[in-house]
């Protein structure tokens, strides 16, 4: 008798740990949580570039389509960066603003498309600095640098260079295309430095109040690290002179982490502005003659991008959106000179995540997935989520959760790349939210997914 009830005992047992073993796939960790009652910082700047581009999309066979794809298409592009050059006037009195003059022609075609677009103005870093190829006419700063001695900011003209920007500010307002930002020192600042720029600005509010041109918000320094960006803010700091910027704006083009981010928009933030990345990528560029980079790179560019948002990040200025007329550099969107231009699937992530991001209040949102990252945007009624995962490894069933008292929309749109699909779109599919606000989704090796939450009313 006792060995019988041992048994019926045992098989119970089993019995119950069959059923612990269906039910539990039902009742497991969510891998992916997106917490939509918990708005962080709203994004304000979503921007596109042509400061080296703009004379090359003049040959372009089908510029109108390129203003059209960047300027209506994508929704969320606000800000075009442009640029101011030494070529203005190499020889001081000797002013050549029809320099200028395809990059204008640009400004006004996109202008129509888009009469509520704003210029950022950048000086052109293509020489060496402050060197013996200098960056500035040699009339403006006389010192070496780079290639030629010793930086020296002492021998900077502040109000030469203050003038020289003025005359540009000036020519550009004559034009209809006025200058809404501008930067003083990108990239070389060594010369640039804080307490010089502070000359400059000074100067400049002086001369623009004088010639009556529209004095433009300074946002700066856009180094070419965080680490430099970081200790030109400390010095911004230091001087006391945060109240001449309107936005402070860093490239990421050295090893930068993390905690570099969250430490250079701290610092940002501690003087009540906002922070940018003023020349981050669309990841579709590289010299390929117009092949397509992998999606494993698209999902580690953007991977980069969850990052910066996640330490506050207030938005960005996608490099280049399209070619320069060096036909070896692959844009996300390509032509040769003078050639027909196509649209790569970089262009499509990017279409996507402007028109959605732009306007948006980040939404804080963590996965338990080894080299994966997500992020996360509300805009009005729309929660749209960013998966990337750049590994080799898939993830199926992957058990997903949405916190907030928000009713959602049965059906989820998502839209896949993958280093396995050839769709430049992308994959659509419908996905159904459970009515506890769950769903799994599989992820693909070297992909990156992009899913569309509607809010209910």
């Amino acid at each position: 008798m006792m060995n019988s009830l041992r048994v019926i005992g045992h098989m119970r047992n089993v019995v119950c740990l069959l059923a612990l073993a269906i039910v539990m796939p039902l009742m497991a960790e969510p891998s992916i949580e997106i917490d939509v009652h918990r708005p962080q910082q709203k994004i304000t700047m979503m921007g596109a570039d042509m400061e080296r581009s703009a004379n090359a999309l003049q040959h372009a066979k089908n510029k109108d389509e390129i203003f059209k794809w960047v300027f209506l298409d994508t929704e969320g592009v606000n800000y075009l960066r442009v640029v101011y050059d030494k070529h203005q006037e190499l020889e001081q009195g000797t002013k050549d603003f029809g320099f200028y003059k395809k990059q204008v022609a640009s400004m006004l075609d996109i202008k129509k498309l888009r009469p509520d677009i704003r210029f950022w103005a950048t000086l052109r870093t293509d020489y060496d600095g402050y060197g013996t190829r200098n960056n500035l006419p040699d009339w403006i700063y006389k010192g070496g640098g780079y290639d030629g001695g010793k930086y020296d900011p002492s021998l900077l003209e502040t109000k030469l260079f203050a003038g020289f920007i003025v005359d540009f500010l000036e020519y550009m307002q004559q034009q209809e295309v006025p200058i809404r930002i501008l930067t003083l020192a990108k990239e070389w600042k060594q010369v640039a430095s804080v307490a010089k720029r502070k000359e400059v600005i000074a100067e400049l509010k002086r001369m623009c109040a004088q010639r009556k041109v529209q004095m433009p918000y300074i946002v700066g320094p856009a180094t070419w690290s965080l680490k430099g960006g970081i200790n030109d803010l400390r010095q911004v700091q230091k001087v006391g002179n945060a109240s001449d910027y309107a936005g402070f704006s860093t490239h990421q083009y050295n090893k930068g982490t993390e905690k570099d981010w969250e430490t250079f928009i701290g610092l940002a933030n501690a003087m009540g502005k906002p922070a940018y990345d003023d020349e981050s990528h669309t990841g579709g560029g590289g010299r390929t003659y117009g092949e397509e980079v992998p999606v494993h790179k698209l999902a580690e560019t953007y991977s980069k991008k969850s990052r910066a948002y996640r330490a506050g990040l207030e938005g960005e200025v996608f490099f280049e959106n399209w070619s320069r007329g060096i036909n070896s550099e692959t844009r996300s969107i390509y032509f040769k000179w003078g050639g027909k231009a196509k649209r790569m699937r970089a262009y499509w992530l990017f279409k996507h995540f402007a028109s959605n991001t732009m306007g948006a209040h980040y939404i804080p949102s963590r996965t338990k997935l080894e080299n994966v990252e997500t992020m996360c945007f509300r805009k009005d009624d729309s929660v749209t989520l960013w998966i990337l995962n750049p590994s080799e490894r898939a993830f199926a069933d992957v058990p997903l959760e949405i916190k907030g008292d928000f009713t959602f929309k049965q059906e989820v749109q998502q839209i896949r790349w993958s280093d396995a699909d050839k769709e430049l779109q992308g994959t659509t599919e419908t996905l159904e939210l459970d009515q506890r606000k769950n769903l799994t989704v599989d992820l693909k090796p070297g992909a990156v997914q992009f899913l569309r939450f509607e809010i209910e009313r």
